[in-house]
């Protein structure tokens, strides 16, 4: 049984690792039916077939599945369902299983109704603009961000026949020292990556550990770490490099040019050799000290560094780069963070370099996401402290708050719709695992000639033998975000794999075999920020699953997103409801009905 969301007035204000990120979320993208408000935002322009509904629908309550489930055509205006036991709760989902967004024009809602008691919005309870007010303190892991910079096209650059030298190798001992290009301002911006001096502080059996001189001090402190950071590090990612690998896939091994489809192996051509290169520094260089914690990208992995030539800034090897001060304030999170941006580097080389596949951002992150799921198990048992305060499992609580403002595509218009994008992809990502497939699925995806939405559609089939759709998939994660009960619900665990399994994972010194834990959307309150009290709206924390909107209320759907609505409960048997006209094909829209 659904239980509804503790929500009063959807006000709150975000926070992202200090970012200030205020009034992003305004009333101009969700209003109630009674509101002239129907802004579309920033987002794309609706292209699909719409239509002005007219048509009556009728259907009958089924004492034999609960909940019933009923799909509505998109051009019903009225939906007349008998046989429904007073005291039901009815319920309306509704889908995008496109890449387009559907406009709030044709985001469907209740105009009236008989036979139920509705939950109406008035106007002072719609979703309301973000205070202006914003917080900041801790690093709590939901807010930070992975930076993940467009992938650089082979056709790039001019034409020209490929000329490359080979590299004299670094000793490869901790002291050995190397210029390594890094940005110096927080934009990011390739204009500002500048080449600065590194020092090797610790090597690892796959990994070199390097620290940016001007972020290293005896003593940790801020955003500058000493040795033991690093060689804590490079422990740690020695352990995951082949749990990660064994799953998504090898990185590669070689460099590319510019204008040219010859590559070059790394083992002669990097002066690292085929190591993988993780370097500490002060990202975007935003920190100001630890009580302000403005250090909002844990880490990055930037294929630039994949390039031989065409790139003045190449590092030309295997590089991600990790923030110092967060190393500092929880060494945890980078841990976490190690096998995420790992997973970057293997996407690159498996799905771009042999495959010529660009996937986009949300599936690239949601795959490094369910790599840190995967890995959870592993630095809990293995790790003093690691809990889900360090596991993307931390960015649900922002799913149950914000999903309806990202479906699975990313949104860049803004870091607070980024942060939503994160927790939408995990959510849905985590659920998929725990319902088609755990690990070999994850495998699939990872390996196939796919990107995105049709990558994992292809890998759902392909594991489970199945010829379900994306608008099948979108169907089943809504019902299981609205039933905290649901057969394919969110309350699965995954066991662990046995030995017997081609991904259960054995060496000489370990052996993993990456269990899924059950996760309850319901009870969510000890994964919050220990920021909670300086938020203006208390509620906001109580998270008892998805928000719901009420019947009247209409937002834009996202490109495969969902929209959860709590209509209310059943007064007589016969249930009529009036939908607003204006309609889209590309939305689909059910109505659930749920007799205790």
């Amino acid at each position: 049984m659904h239980k509804t969301n503790a929500f009063s007035a959807r006000f709150f204000t975000m926070i992202a690792a200090g970012l200030v990120v205020s009034a992003l979320l305004g009333c101009s993208n969700v209003a109630s039916a009674s509101s002239s408000s129907s802004s579309d935002g920033n987002s794309s322009a609706q292209t699909t077939s719409t239509t002005s509904a007219t048509k009556t629908q009728t259907a009958t309550y089924s004492s034999s599945s609960n909940p019933n489930v009923i799909k509505l055509d998109y051009t019903t205006k009225t939906l007349t369902i008998s046989g429904v036991p007073t005291g039901a709760e009815i319920y309306l989902a509704k889908t995008n299983p496109t890449s387009t967004k559907v406009a709030s024009t044709y985001s469907r809602y209740i105009t009236s109704a008989s036979g139920i008691s509705l939950n109406k919005a008035t106007s002072t309870s719609s979703p309301s603009t973000p205070s202006s007010s914003s917080s900041s303190g801790g690093t709590s892991h939901p807010n930070w961000q992975c930076y993940l910079p467009p992938e650089l096209s082979l056709s790039e650059g001019s034409a020209r026949a490929a000329t490359a030298t080979t590299a004299t190798q670094i000793d490869g001992i901790v002291g050995d020292t190397m210029s390594i290009y890094i940005d110096t301002e927080s934009t990011l911006s390739t204009a500002y990556y500048t080449a600065k001096d590194a020092t090797l502080r610790a090597v690892g059996t796959y990994c070199y550990v390097w620290v940016i001189d001007d972020y290293y001090s005896t003593t940790a402190s801020g955003a500058k770490v000493d040795t033991t950071v690093a060689e804590n590090v490079a422990t740690q990612f020695d352990a995951v490099y082949p749990m990660v690998r064994n799953v998504f896939g090898e990185e590669s091994d070689v460099l590319l040019y510019y204008g040219s489809s010859t590559t070059y192996p790394m083992s002669s051509y990097s002066t690292t050799g085929t190591k993988v290169n993780i370097v500490l520094y002060d990202i975007a260089a935003d920190y100001s000290s630890e009580s302000t914690s403005s250090t909002g990208i844990a880490g990055y992995f930037y294929s630039k560094d994949y390039y031989y030539s065409g790139s003045n800034i190449s590092n030309k090897g295997k590089y991600f780069y990790v923030d110092s001060a967060y190393a500092n304030e929880d060494i945890n999170d980078i841990y976490s963070t190690l096998a995420h941006e790992f997973q970057h580097m293997i996407h690159f080389g498996v799905k771009y370099i042999e495959q010529g596949i660009s996937s986009g951002t949300g599936y690239n992150e949601m795959l490094s996401m369910l790599c840190e799921d995967m890995m959870e198990a592993y630095f809990e048992d293995t790790l003093d402290g690691f809990d889900e305060e360090a596991s993307p499992m931390n960015r649900l609580p922002w799913f149950n708050a914000l999903y309806y403002y990202s479906g699975l595509e990313y949104r860049e218009d803004s870091t607070a719709y980024a942060l939503c994008s994160y927790a939408t992809n995990y959510a849905f990502g985590a659920w998929l695992l725990r319902n088609y497939g755990g690990i070999p699925l994850l495998a699939a995806m990872s390996a196939n000639a796919y990107k995105d939405t049709a990558s994992i559609v292809a890998a759902v089939n392909s594991i489970n033998s199945t010829s379900l759709t994306m608008t099948d998939l979108l169907l089943a994660f809504a019902q299981a975000c609205l039933f905290e009960e649901a057969d394919s619900g969110f309350n699965i665990s995954v066991d662990a794999l046995t030995s017997s399994s081609s991904y259960y994972y054995s060496s000489d010194s370990s052996t993993y075999g990456y269990p899924l834990e059950a996760i309850d959307l319901w009870d969510l309150e000890t994964l919050l920020p220990s920021t909670a009290a300086t938020y203006t709206n208390s509620s906001y924390y109580k998270y008892d699953g998805p928000d719901l909107l009420h019947s009247n209320e209409y937002i834009e759907v996202r490109p495969y997103g969902i929209l959860l609505h709590d209509l209310g409960t059943t007064t007589a048997s016969t249930v009529t409801l009036t939908l607003s006209t204006s309609s889209s094909s590309s939305l689909k829209t059910y109505v659930y009905i749920y007799s205790d």
